[in-house]
């Protein structure tokens, strides 16, 4: 998903029209827009001189549209949330219970009293959950489960 879409653009433009008034919401898409090289099919700020049926916007790769324009922040908010959010469920991550693989990343910590800490799986005992990670001084610490949590790929 992500190929064609500016997601940190995105979500800084999904803040700034949260963050903006009802009432001015409009003209903070309209801004937009025009600084950024969306498209838009707006009514014309002279009264009745262009005034579409359906009032459209794009901007960075999100699409909406609305009859009343002043629904259209509202409809465009709506369709960058939900990219953001099917977005961030395309994130690959471990089944539950599932032992990492040789190469990937975990947390882990010695101790309850020790700091958390990252480190590479070097080996793994299958069928055990038991997994040998190398950590930021290359050292081998053996792990149980319930030790470590697997970092999800990104």
């Amino acid at each position: 998903m992500t190929e064609r879409l500016d997601l940190n653009r995105i979500r800084l433009a999904v803040d700034t029209l949260a963050n903006t008034s009802i009432s001015g919401c409009l003209d903070k898409l309209k801004l937009l827009i025009i600084k950024h090289g969306g498209r838009g099919d707006l009514p014309s700020e002279r009264i009745g001189e262009y005034n579409p049926l359906i009032k459209s916007a794009e901007l960075f790769g999100v699409y909406a549209m609305a009859e009343d324009a002043a629904e259209l922040p509202k409809n465009w908010l709506i369709a960058a949330r939900n990219i953001l959010s099917a977005d961030a469920e395309d994130i690959p991550r471990p089944a539950p219970g599932a032992a990492p693989e040789l190469g990937d990343m975990v947390h882990f910590q010695r101790s309850p009293t020790h700091h958390r800490e990252t480190g590479t799986v070097r080996g793994r005992q299958f069928g055990t959950g038991i997994v040998e990670v190398e950590d930021a001084q290359s050292e081998i610490i053996r792990l149980g489960p319930g030790q470590y949590e697997a970092v999800p790929h990104v």
